[in-house]
């Protein structure tokens, strides 16, 4: 089973609301160059961002698990 990074996550996230970065940094209070270097996993997802993001999307957004099945070749 593997776990979606957070960072990869907060794209999807961001897409699937419809945001663009710099309308997704004013949600979450941060700069949308952060937003960009956060996507780009360029920059950590610190505890603080982290909180902002529960609190805009709820505790167990960023914490989900998926499974792939695996490819046989």
């Amino acid at each position: 089973m593997a776990t979606i990074l957070k960072n990869d996550t907060l794209k999807l996230a961001r897409n699937y609301f419809g945001l663009n970065q710099k309308e997704f940094a004013e949600k979450l209070g941060i700069s949308q160059a952060l937003v960009s270097n956060l996507e780009k996993s360029l920059k950590p997802l610190t505890d603080d961002i982290v909180e902002k993001l529960k609190d805009e999307f709820g505790e167990n957004f960023f914490s989900q698990r998926i499974s792939s099945p695996l490819l046989k070749v």
